[in-house]
C-alpha cells in the first residue's frame, strides 16, 4: 500500500480519524487489498461522509460495505497528556481551512461559525497534531500576518515524508521558502501558506532531543 500514490495525504488524513476517535480499529485483511476498519459514527452517511474527504477517494477507495456493529468489549486505556495547540488568525478563515485540507490532510475535529460565515473557529488535525484556526480581529489584538505584513512565528510540523508534503502545498498554493535537506540533524523543508502563515515540515534525524553535553 505504502508503494501507491498519494500514500502519504492518505495515511495523514486516516491518522487523523484515529486521533479523534473516529477510526475505533482497522487493517488489511490477508489478501493484502481489502480494509477493513470499525469507525464510531451516527449514521452510514455520516461514515460516507467522512471518507470522502479522504485524498484516495478518487482513486483508490472503493467502500464495499458499512454494517453496523456494537462494541461491548474494549481493554484498552487512553493515557492523559498534555499538549500545545497553537491557533493561527487569518483574514478569511474557510478558505485556509480548505487549504489546510487539501495542502497538509487535515481533518477538522471542530469547528464553530459565527453570524458572519467568515467568523470561524476550527480546530484541525494533521495525523494527531492539533491545530486551531480563526478569523483574525483588529479589535481583540488578533492580527494576521497580511495585517501586519510579516509573521510572529513558525509551526513546526513533524512528519515522516517532508519532500511529498511539501510538494502538497505547493500544489495547493503554498510559496516554498527552503527545500527540503538536513539541518542540525534534522530533515526540514519549509513553506509559506497563502495566508502569510510559515511552516517547517520534517523530522530528526537523531534521537531528539540531544543528550546535554
Amino acid at each position: 500500500m505504502e508503494e501507491q500514490s498519494g500514500w502519504t495525504a492518505h495515511a495523514s488524513f486516516m491518522d487523523g480519524l484515529v486521533e479523534t476517535g473516529f477510526i475505533v480499529l482497522g487493517g488489511p485483511l490477508a489478501d493484502g487489498y481489502r480494509v477493513v476498519h470499525v469507525v464510531e459514527a451516527e449514521s452510514e452517511d455520516a461514515v460516507r461522509a467522512t471518507l470522502a474527504r479522504d485524498p484516495w477517494s478518487e482513486t483508490h477507495l472503493r467502500i464495499d460495505a458499512i454494517e453496523p456493529w456494537t462494541l461491548r468489549l474494549d481493554g484498552r486505556r487512553a493515557a492523559p497528556a498534555s499538549e500545545v495547540q497553537p491557533e493561527l488568525w487569518v483574514a478569511d478563515a474557510p478558505a485556509a481551512i480548505a487549504f489546510y485540507e487539501q495542502a497538509l490532510g487535515a481533518v477538522v475535529e471542530h469547528r464553530v461559525v459565527g453570524m458572519d460565515p467568515k467568523d470561524v473557529v476550527a480546530q484541525l488535525s494533521v495525523a494527531g497534531a492539533r491545530f486551531w484556526v480563526s478569523t483574525a480581529s483588529a479589535s481583540l489584538r488578533r492580527l494576521s500576518p497580511e495585517a501586519i505584513a510579516g509573521a510572529t512565528g513558525r509551526t513546526l510540523l513533524i512528519v515522516d515524508d517532508p519532500e511529498s508534503l511539501l510538494a502538497a502545498a505547493v500544489a495547493a498554493g503554498a510559496t516554498p521558502t527552503s527545500p527540503v535537506g538536513e539541518e542540525h540533524g534534522w530533515l526540514l523543508g519549509r513553506f509559506d501558506d497563502p495566508f502569510g502563515h510559515q511552516w517547517e515540515i520534517g523530522h530528526p534525524l537523531v534521537p531528539w532531543p540531544p543528550a546535554a553535553g
